[in-house]
């Protein structure tokens, strides 16, 4: 009975026959969705950085379609995943930071969307962020998140920094031995996803990383680099006909606007992030999209590429057309917050952002008035937005300030409502030793 309820509510009733014909198929196509945490797109090889980082994810992009402008809608790890599984917004879903609150059991999922129509579902997790309580194993058959069940290689040797995190998150290696065990199960369709940590703070890259670069953040890259690409080739050897989705849930601040990681701002170093989609013989290969794009709009998407009903409710589209069809996607508003000061450090500071027509402005509301301000800046011409332009473009400030707020009062008014979860010591230990609260 639940399993109907599930599907009625998921897919809606006069949805169910084209479900029983979809499962009827011979074949569907499995998905592999990687989330690389903490990855900023400028920083990769296949979005014109310097370094060497990422030769794997350079190759995928040239086998698949890349993403030039896709962005985060919150630069923090919750309640980024929460939107990439649910379609949508922050405020839509009700997950506003990290640690106090869980996504709502009514939320409607991709794991329980493609469980209910036929998908074996399993997840791999990399740190404890993404651990259930949170929220988010609703419609894994299988969540890994048993942190700790094998000592990291080379623990305590100082740059892995000791058993001490063994608890706490995996690395890049056992995340994608993981998720080929879990592949290797039995035949398909099914849906894997695999979460790479290794790009968070504290950086501890292992030793070969470590002495090909200088900096310690782009090694923790490349080491992800190195075992998505093992991952990635292994799967499609196995199942050619799957559907490859490699995106970042959030970027890294590495000093710019006085920011050491990532949480308190909405500049792009936190929020532009990589969005590589790769499915033989299905997604067209070598594609750059230039458009901007968001995390809200990948299960519209999946669903879409998977010919399965629509969502009932989104606050995304699908880029099925940028994948498969003539490349194009219509440009569309972006949002972002970031509400850490409110609700982790209980300041009432809450950061909101738009981008819009090729400039993004930046709300700080705050109670105190000395603390709030209005930022805007061209993305074109000054991607490391450190131009504001709020007083000489004053107008335009004006009208993207108002269309911001009408925005984000609308998803407040019909937004979830916040499902506060406890933080017991255990989970605050966590959450401060990777670098939280």
């Amino acid at each position: 009975m639940r399993w109907f309820t599930r599907a009625a509510r998921i897919l809606g009733v006069a949805a169910l026959p084209a479900l029983a014909a979809g499962c009827a198929r011979e074949s569907r196509p499995n998905l592999l969705l990687i989330s690389l945490d903490t990855t900023r797109a400028d920083h990769l090889s296949a979005y014109g950085y310097a370094q060497p980082t990422s030769p794997n994810l350079a190759r995928l992009a040239a086998e698949g379609t890349l993403f030039e402008q896709a962005r985060a809608h919150v630069p923090s790890t919750l309640p980024s995943h929460a939107t990439l599984f649910t379609g949508l917004l922050p405020p839509s879903h009700g997950v506003r930071c990290n640690g106090r609150m869980r996504l709502p059991e009514s939320a409607e999922t991709l794991a329980e969307t493609l469980s209910t129509a036929g998908w074996r579902t399993g997840a791999v997790l990399g740190a404890f962020p993404l651990e259930h309580r949170f929220g988010l194993a609703q419609g894994f058959a299988w969540y890994d998140d048993a942190f700790g069940a094998e000592p990291r290689p080379g623990a305590g040797s100082g740059f892995w920094l000791g058993n001490s995190y063994d608890a706490f998150e995996r690395d890049a290696a056992q995340v994608t031995d993981r998720a080929l065990a879990e592949v290797a199960k039995g035949s398909g369709p099914w849906f894997v996803f695999a979460h790479y940590f290794d790009a968070h703070q504290p950086y501890a890259p292992p030793a070969e990383e470590r002495a090909r670069f200088v900096s310690p953040y782009d090694g923790e890259i490349a080491f992800v680099d190195r075992q998505v690409g093992r991952l990635v080739d292994a799967v499609l050897a196995r199942a050619p006909d799957t559907l490859v989705v490699i995106v970042g849930d959030h970027g890294e601040s590495l000093g710019e606007h006085g920011e050491e990681w990532h949480n308190r701002y909405l500049y792009d170093a936190t929020l532009h992030v990589p969005l590589i989609v790769v499915w033989p013989r299905h997604v067209a290969a070598g594609r750059r999209v230039t458009t901007a794009v968001g995390l809200v709009d990948l299960m519209p998407t999946i669903l879409d590429l998977f010919a399965l009903p629509p969502m009932r409710r989104t606050d995304g589209r699908s880029l099925a057309r940028g994948l498969t069809g003539d490349g194009k996607v219509e440009p569309r508003d972006q949002y972002a917050e970031t509400l850490v000061w409110r609700y982790e450090e209980s300041k009432g500071i809450e950061v909101r952002a738009l981008l819009s027509e090729g400039f993004k402005v930046i709300e700080t509301r705050s109670p105190r008035p000395q603390e709030e301000g209005v930022e805007l800046y061209e993305s074109a011409t000054d991607p490391s937005e450190t131009a504001n332009l709020a007083a000489t473009q004053a107008e335009r400030t004006r009208a993207l300030s108002q269309h911001l707020r009408h925005w984000s009062e609308g998803l407040e008014r019909r937004g979830a409502p916040l499902e506060a979860l406890p933080l017991d010591p255990e989970a605050e230990k966590k959450l401060k030793s990777l670098g939280y609260l």
